[in-house]
This record gives structure tokens, sequence and C-alpha cells, in this order.
């Protein structure tokens, strides 16, 4: 399956301690739970690249290290390590949709000791 978004469907950013700097990162839904999307501008041109997706519920669990029910990932946190840390999340509720905002959020809320999480309800 390929992931697809519309580029007028933005529906927050994430910032992510990657190293030694800060990047953030444009969320997407598309046809997956979440894609976490690198924009920028290379020689005048906008550019893209894709840094990572939640396909469903269940992958975001397992990619956040909640699903208890996977024993190969449960703990593991693949964005939460000594080089590599999300640090903040930001989120339009109205437009990623209130029962997803929810969950969504729930499970970040559950996977980190410190994260700034803010959401809102607004058009853009």
């Amino acid at each position: 399956m390929a992931i697809t978004w519309q580029w007028a469907d933005k529906v927050g950013e994430a910032e992510i301690y990657n190293r030694d700097k800060v990047v953030t990162y444009n969320l997407y839904k598309g046809n997956a739970f979440l894609i976490f999307l690198y924009e920028y501008e290379e020689d005048g041109k906008e550019m893209y690249s894709m840094h990572s997706f939640f396909v469903d519920e269940r992958h975001a669990k397992r990619m956040l290290g909640i699903d208890k029910q996977d024993k190969s990932t449960y703990g593991d946190n693949c964005f939460a390590t000594s080089n590599y840390r999300l640090q903040k999340i930001r989120l339009n509720a109205k437009k990623y949709g209130l029962a997803d905002t929810k969950k969504l959020l729930g499970m970040f809320a559950q996977a980190f000791d410190n994260i700034a999480i803010e959401f809102y309800s607004e058009e853009e």
C-alpha cells in the first residue's frame, strides 16, 4: 500500500530532537493514522521527505513501545532514544478528528515521561 495524503490536509507539527538539533516535521493523516514529513526548500524548489508514519493505531502503539500484545516491541519507543526524541507535538483536533486526536495524544502521554502536547481546533 502506498502512503498518500493531500497537501491541504496538514494536521499539525512535531518537533524531534535529532542528535544535535531540533527538526520540525509536518503531520498529515491521509490513508495512514499519522504521517511525518520533513518539508524544505532546495535550490528554489519545494522538497519533502517522509520521515515516519503510523499505518494504524496498532502500528502507532508498536512504534511507541506501548503495545503489550507485541512482546518484540513492548517497551522500545522508536521516538525516545538517547540521540533521537520526540519532544513536542501540536495537533489540530478539528482537521485530524477529535476521536483520533484523543487516541493519539493518549498514546503519546503513555509513551513519554516528558513531552509537550498541544492540541487546538481551528480551520487553517
